[in-house]
């Protein structure tokens, strides 16, 4: 079980650019724009002698795509929140997701520096009387972390109402 505690893009250079995709078209992005979609679970974990909720995310292209051709990130929002209707995703607002609960799908990989990550592969709406995790007063958004001490009262504290249709 978790809750959505923070969504934030990140901006890259495209890799493929130049090459030819499966669709035999050449990339010619200069960038690529993932979004984050980051937990915390109601697991906990210690850090400097505080325990801690455990962290887990789910990464994908900033992209929605469209009903014929669905993004990743459609597909796990529409997995997450079965009530999401593809009209809803035109005003898509992903601060909106914060606070919301999950059961998640975690799977776990370790890099070629032998770091773990715990990589979300999947959300669903939790069962109904779910004992959802709060997001902790001192959390700090990824947006915020310059600022940390004045980010920290800012954070939402209670979670997205669960008989709400669609988030957006």
């Amino acid at each position: 079980m978790a809750v959505c505690a923070d969504v934030f893009t990140k901006v890259k250079p495209n890799k493929y650019k130049g090459t030819v995709g499966n669709n035999g078209k050449v990339d010619s992005r200069e960038t690529i724009t993932s979004i984050c979609v980051s937990f915390l679970t109601d697991e906990a974990i210690e850090i400097d002698g505080q325990l801690k909720p455990r962290y887990a995310s789910f990464w994908a292209t900033a992209s929605l795509g469209t009903p014929d051709y669905p993004s990743n990130l459609r597909k796990f929002l529409k997995a997450w929140i079965p009530s999401l209707k593809d009209s809803d995703l035109a005003t898509f607002d992903a601060d909106k997701l914060i606070g919301r609960g999950a059961y998640l799908t975690i799977t776990h990989s370790t890099d070629v520096a032998g770091k773990r990550w715990a990589n979300v592969m999947g959300a669903m709406t939790p069962p109904k009387g779910a004992s959802i995790p709060q997001i902790p007063a001192d959390f700090v958004r990824h947006k915020d972390k310059g600022d940390a001490p004045a980010a920290a009262a800012t954070q939402p504290k209670s979670a997205f109402p669960e008989n709400d249709s669609a988030p957006f």
